[in-house]
Parts: C-alpha cells; sequence; structure tokens
C-alpha cells in the first residue's frame, strides 16, 4: 500500500470473469494475494522519524483487521450488526473477501 516503502503490507489482486460460448451467464472469481508486514515494536527497537510512522500505520492496520474479524465473528455468534471495515484502506480493500 505504500510505494515508497518496502515496511508495508502488499494486496495482489487477481480478478477472472469466464462465459461460455453458448451462454450468456457470466462466472466472476477474485483472488487477493496479501502479504502483511510484520507487527512493529517500537519499544524494543528504539524507532524514531520516518521509520516510527511507518511502524505506526503497520501496527495501526493489523488492529483494525483483527477488529474486522471479531466483528465478523461476533456477527455470526451474537448478532452484531456493525463492521468496521472503513477503518483501513486494507479492510476496505479486502471486504468483499473477508465477509
Amino acid at each position: 500500500m505504500n510505494l515508497a516503502s518496502s515496511r508495508s503490507h502488499c494486496i495482489f489482486t487477481i480478478s477472472i470473469e469466464a462465459r461460455k460460448s453458448d451462454s450468456e451467464k457470466v462466472r466472476r472469481s477474485k483472488l487477493h494475494l496479501v502479504d502483511l508486514a510484520g507487527s512493529e515494536r517500537v519499544a524494543k527497537t528504539n524507532s524514531s522519524g520516518v521509520i516510527l510512522q511507518q511502524a505506526r500505520y503497520i501496527n495501526s492496520s493489523l488492529f483494525y483487521l483483527e477488529m474486522v474479524i471479531v466483528a465478523l465473528y461476533e456477527k455470526a455468534t451474537k448478532g452484531r450488526s456493525h463492521i468496521p471495515y472503513r477503518n483501513s484502506m486494507m479492510t476496505s480493500a479486502l471486504r468483499d473477501s473477508l465477509g
């Protein structure tokens, strides 16, 4: 998601559409290949400046992904209605595949 840094998440999406020659029915598939940056332990690495800012973005987006996964579980088990997809760009991009 960050073109200037290798310390970021990467989402590669493959979209496929197929139709038999004798049919009007179109089948659509989407495959997301996701490479998540690792959680950063700021206190242990003594990060500062740009690296600290990148670590904050990485940690917050991983936290938001966790929030969405927990909310989806609660929706299935406890009837929760709201899923916070819009908290991060990553969860927004993966919304149709997460649930």
